[in-house]
C-alpha cells in the first residue's frame, strides 16, 4: 500500500523549494497572463503552475483511493466480524434446537409412558373379541380397533400343556356333542385317554377311551361361523377355524361289530375341541391353537401305537355318534368290559347318538345352507340343506368348495383325480338322463389302487326325483365302500358282485345296484344309467 503521508510530504517539499526558485509575479487587474511563447519566464511559471496543478490532481485521487481502500477495509472488516456474529448466533440457535428436540423427545417418552399405563386400566378391545369368539357370546358392534393387529406366533406350547409326575399329559378341551360342549380336560394315561369335566359343569360327562379301541384320529379344521359374522378383517383370518380332533372306536360301552376279518372296523365316533386363552384372558390365534392341537395329536398316536391288546375293553362314554345303519347295529356284540365300564353300562349312564333313517316325507324347510364356492347344477338349496343332515356331526357346518365338475374341468378321469387328491372328504353327486339326483360321501382321498378304500363313515343316497334324500350307511358286512383304476371310480360292494355306484367311459355311462356294504337299494333310475350332470365336493 503507499505511504501516502511519505509521498505528500516529499511533494510539498519539492514544490517549496521551486516556489523559491521562480518569483511568481501576481496579476494586475484586467492584467493578461503572457504566452508561454512570448516570454520566457512565464513560459516557465505556466510549466510549473500546471506540474502543481497535475500534482494537486493526483493527490487528491490518491487521497480518495486511500479513503475508499479505507472504507474498503472497514467494510471488509465488518463483514467479517458480522458473519463471525452470525456464525455464533447459528451454533447458539443449533444448541437451542437440539436442548428443544432432546426436551421434546423426553417429554413424548414420559407422555408414552402415561399412556401405555392409562390404557393398560382402561377395558382392553381384545375383551370384545374374547367375548366375540367364546361359546356363549354375541358379536360386540365394534371390533375394528383389531383391525391392524398381527397373528404373532409367540405361544410356548409349555405354557398349555402340563405333565404331571408319572409324565401324564393335561391340557383343556371341550366335549362336543351335537347340542353341547363340556368345558373341561383331557388326561392322556399311558393306557387310556380321559375326559374330566370341569367342577361346574356335567359330571355325567366323564369319559375313558381305552387306546386299543381306538381306530384312529383325525384333526379337523372346521370354519368357525362365529368368526365369519364379523366384517372385522382380523378377526376373520386369525379365528377362521377350529380345531377338533376326531377319534374313531371301535369298540365302545361293551359293543363291537362281529366281523369275519380280524381287523376291527370303527363303529363310532366322539369329538374334541380345542381352545385355549392366553395369559390376558384372550383366545388364541388359529396359528397357536394348531400347535397345541398338534402336539396333543401326536401324543394320542404315540399312546395308540404303543398300546397292548387284550380281549377286554376299558372304553366307556356317555355320548357318541355311531356310524353304522340300523341293519348293521343288529349285528353289534358284547365283549368283555372292565368293570368299572360294565357298572356304567348296567346302570343305563350311556346315551347313544344315533342316525336315524330319514323320513320319506317332503321337507320344504330349509335349516342350513352351507356356504359354497360355486353354485350346484344339481343340487337346490333345499336338497342341500337335506342331505347334510346325513353328514358326520363335525362336518355339517363345513364349506363346500366345488372340487370337480364335468361341464367345468372336462371329462378326463385324470383331471378327476388331479382335482381330488388334497381332498380327504368329498361327496359324489349325480344325475341321470331321468333327472334321478344320487351319489355318495366319501372319507377317504380319491386314488388310483387296486384295493377297496374308505371309512365307516362313507354312505350313498339317492333323492330320486324328490327333495329329501333317503341315505344308506355301512353295514359293516365289508370294506368294499371305495374304489377306483384309470377308467372308472365305485363305491359299494358285497355278495352281489356290482357296485352300488359304477361310473365308466369318461363319467357318462355307469350302473347301481344293490349292496351288502350299504344294504342299498338301487339308486338311479336303473340300473345302468346315462349321466348328464357329474360334480365332486369337498370340505373345509
Amino acid at each position: 500500500m503507499i505511504n501516502l503521508k511519505t509521498m505528500l510530504s516529499s511533494k510539498v517539499i519539492r514544490v517549496m523549494k521551486r516556489k523559491q526558485e521562480v518569483p511568481v509575479q501576481k496579476p494586475v487587474a484586467d492584467q493578461k497572463l503572457p504566452s508561454p511563447a512570448n516570454n520566457t519566464n512565464s513560459n516557465s511559471n505556466y510549466q510549473l503552475l500546471e506540474e502543481l496543478k497535475l500534482e494537486d490532481d493526483q493527490l487528491q485521487q490518491a487521497r480518495r483511493r486511500s479513503k475508499k481502500s479505507l472504507e474498503a477495509g472497514e467494510t471488509l472488516q465488518s463483514m467479517i466480524e458480522k458473519s463471525e456474529r452470525k456464525s455464533k448466533e447459528f451454533e447458539n440457535e443449533k444448541g437451542e434446537i437440539i436442548n428443544i428436540e432432546n426436551i421434546y423427545k423426553k417429554v413424548f417418552d414420559e407422555f408414552s409412558n402415561f399412556s401405555k399405563n392409562f390404557v393398560s386400566k382402561l377395558p382392553q378391545p381384545k375383551t370384545d373379541l374374547q367375548d366375540f369368539l367364546s361359546m356363549f357370546h354375541q358379536e360386540k358392534k365394534d371390533p375394528s380397533m383389531l383391525s391392524e393387529q398381527v397373528d404373532e406366533d409367540l405361544i410356548s406350547v409349555s405354557d398349555y400343556i402340563f405333565y404331571d409326575k408319572d409324565q401324564v399329559m393335561k391340557t383343556e378341551a371341550y366335549y362336543v356333542t351335537k347340542t353341547s360342549q363340556i368345558k373341561g380336560f383331557i388326561h392322556l394315561h399311558q393306557y387310556y385317554l380321559y375326559f374330566e369335566p370341569d367342577k361346574d359343569q356335567l359330571q355325567q360327562f366323564n369319559a375313558y377311551f381305552d387306546y386299543q379301541d381306538i381306530y384312529n384320529a383325525d384333526i379337523l379344521k372346521l370354519i368357525s361361523e362365529k368368526a365369519l359374522q364379523t366384517d372385522n378383517n382380523f378377526i376373520k383370518k386369525a379365528y377362521k377355524y377350529d380345531y377338533i380332533i376326531q377319534i374313531n372306536l371301535t369298540t365302545v360301552n361293551g359293543l363291537t361289530l362281529k366281523s369275519e376279518s380280524t381287523e376291527k372296523t370303527p363303529i363310532a365316533n366322539v369329538f374334541i375341541k380345542f381352545q385355549h386363552f392366553d395369559m390376558e384372558g384372550m383366545i388364541l390365534t388359529n396359528k397357536n391353537q394348531k400347535k397345541i392341537v398338534k402336539a396333543v395329536y401326536e401324543k394320542l398316536n404315540e399312546q395308540i401305537q404303543a398300546a397292548p391288546k387284550n380281549e377286554v375293553s376299558g372304553t366307556y362314554t356317555p355320548y357318541y355318534d355311531i356310524i353304522l345303519s340300523e341293519q348293521a347295529k343288529s349285528k353289534l356284540t358284547e365283549v368283555k368290559m372292565t368293570q368299572f365300564v360294565s357298572d356304567k353300562v348296567k346302570g343305563g349312564a350311556a346315551k347313544i347318538v344315533l342316525k336315524t333313517a330319514p323320513s320319506t316325507q317332503q321337507q320344504t324347510l330349509i335349516k342350513f345352507i352351507p356356504k359354497k364356492s360355486d353354485k350346484s347344477e344339481i343340487l337346490t338349496d333345499l336338497q342341500i340343506s337335506n342331505l347334510v343332515e346325513h353328514f358326520p356331526s363335525m362336518m355339517m357346518t363345513m364349506d363346500w368348495e366345488l372340487v370337480y365338475s364335468i361341464n367345468r374341468d372336462g371329462d378326463s378321469e385324470g383331471t378327476f383325480f388331479e382335482k381330488c387328491k388334497q381332498w380327504k372328504y368329498t361327496l359324489l353327486v349325480i344325475k341321470d338322463t331321468n333327472g334321478y339326483i344320487f351319489g355318495g360321501f366319501c372319507s377317504e382321498t380319491w386314488k388310483n389302487s387296486s384295493k377297496f378304500f374308505g371309512t365307516g363313515e362313507n354312505f350313498v343316497y339317492t333323492f330320486k326325483n324328490g327333495d329329501v334324500p333317503i341315505a344308506y350307511y355301512w353295514s359293516g358286512e365289508n370294506d368294499q365302500l371305495q374304489w377306483a383304476n384309470e377308467t372308472s371310480i365305485g363305491l359299494g360292494g358285497g355278495t352281489y358282485g356290482r357296485f352300488g355306484i359304477y361310473l365308466k367311459d369318461h363319467f357318462y355311462r355307469g350302473s347301481s345296484s344293490k349292496t351288502s356294504t350299504f344294504n342299498n337299494e338301487i339308486l338311479s333310475s336303473g340300473s345302468d344309467f346315462t349321466c348328464t350332470l357329474f360334480e365332486v365336493w369337498g370340505f373345509e
